[in-house]
């Protein structure tokens, strides 16, 4: 079947105002502002957690060298040892808070962008709706720092595996084989 040139200039035509009708721009930025919202508290949670680790102030500096430029070390090598010295378990705790319910707000964004473009009227209540968000958000760092620690940690936990449960090897060492696939 051929189609003529105008004919497909009035489609796209069509599908742009629709597209502009769903506000898909408008929801799209909401849920990224929230999470980009989302990343100074995440990473006020990271440095009050580092305290906890078994890194030094001057092994994380060095790390910073390849990825930050020259200009940023000094004040990032300053903010990491005033995190060293100032945190607290409490920092810990609502650092971590703050971040879920910011992120979870992009999550919430990104579900009401989801029912405009698909036409969904929403009947479940705002707070309702809000725990549903935290707990897609919380699932999701959860899958993130699992995947995370499977791709850096994987080949010790295999060894390890390996030596404590022969039988359940075979299964973990094709999931570790994977590993580069759910990072995607």
């Amino acid at each position: 079947k051929k189609v003529s040139a105008q004919t497909l200039v009035l489609h796209a035509i069509r599908v742009g105002r629709t597209v502009s009708g769903l506000r898909v721009g408008l929801h799209a930025a909401s849920a990224c502002y929230f999470l980009v919202l989302a990343v100074f508290p995440a990473l006020l949670l990271v440095l009050s957690a580092l305290r906890y680790t078994h890194l030094e102030v001057e092994q994380l500096a060095e790390l910073l060298q390849g990825i930050l430029p020259q200009a940023f070390l000094e004040p990032a090598r300053k903010l990491i040892l005033s995190a060293y010295r100032n945190s607290s378990g409490t920092a810990v705790g609502v650092s971590a808070l703050v971040t879920l319910w910011s992120a979870s707000r992009g999550t919430f964004g990104f579900m009401n962008g989801l029912n405009a473009v698909y036409g969904v009227r929403e009947n479940r209540g705002y707070v309702y709706r809000r725990v549903i968000s935290v707990l897609y958000t919380f699932a999701f760092i959860v899958v993130l720092v699992l995947t995370l620690g499977l791709h850096v940690f994987g080949a010790s936990l295999a060894r390890l595996i390996q030596r404590m449960a022969p039988a359940i090897y075979s299964f973990f060492a094709d999931v570790i084989n994977l590993r580069f696939f759910l990072l995607l």
